[in-house]
């Protein structure tokens, strides 16, 4: 299996659960869209998530990635 394929598979699982690691979720996507964006179209499939709340996660998550913000941190702020 792919890094990528690894990648995609952890989104979705992480999407099924509560909103408490979106900052790791929001990060999986900026790397999926990244990498491929047909396997962004293939998350929002398998996990039922609105295109819209998808592309705004990818958004945060290359946020993310220039900042170095604690993920407790940032569950707190929400």
């Amino acid at each position: 299996m792919s890094e990528i394929a690894k990648v995609l598979k952890r989104a979705v699982k992480l999407a099924a659960e509560p909103a408490d690691d979106f900052p790791e979720l929001a990060r999986c996507l900026a790397d999926i869209h990244d990498d491929d964006r047909s396997l962004l179209r293939e998350f929002i499939e398998e996990s039922g998530m609105g295109k819209r709340k998808a592309y705004y996660l990818v958004e945060l998550g290359t946020q993310l990635r220039t900042v170095s913000i604690p993920d407790e941190c940032l569950r707190l702020i929400g």
